[in-house]
């Protein structure tokens, strides 16, 4: 069993330094899930670190996140959120989403994504709105 690297003590920039070990695009997924878990998932016990603890919990670090947006979410953030909500209500498999990093199609986002949906009728019903839009 793997330990978390993630502890009680840590900032923000710590879990970002921790969990991306450097990689430009993890940190930016890290950063992104920061900013919009609190909208897209406000059921979440903990919004804004939820998805990223539970990477953490799965063993998800540095390129591998971005990897599971990039190829397997498609670089969708609700996506990726929703993934990982579906991993913690036991939707999916540990092994089935580790694996799905290395080939995408192991997963149907989309249908993990709507038994989300069906379970927490609140998740992916708002977004934060950005300047650009």
């Amino acid at each position: 069993m793997k330990n978390n690297i993630i502890e009680l003590k840590d900032t923000l920039m710590d879990i970002t330094v921790k969990m991306s070990n450097g990689n430009p695009g993890a940190m930016n997924v890290i950063i992104l899930l920061f900013q919009e878990e609190p909208f897209v998932d406000p059921d979440s016990f903990l919004p804004g670190v939820g998805t990223i603890l539970a990477l953490d919990s799965v063993g998800i670090y540095s390129e591998r996140i971005w990897m599971l947006y990039k190829d397997v979410c498609k670089e969708n953030i609700v996506d990726l959120i929703g993934l990982m909500r579906a991993w913690q209500m036991g939707f999916v498999d540990r092994n089935i989403l580790l694996s799905s990093i290395d080939d995408p199609s192991l997963v149907n986002v989309r249908e993990l994504v709507d038994k989300v949906k069906k379970e927490l009728p609140k998740f992916g019903e708002a977004q934060r709105q950005t300047s650009e839009e």
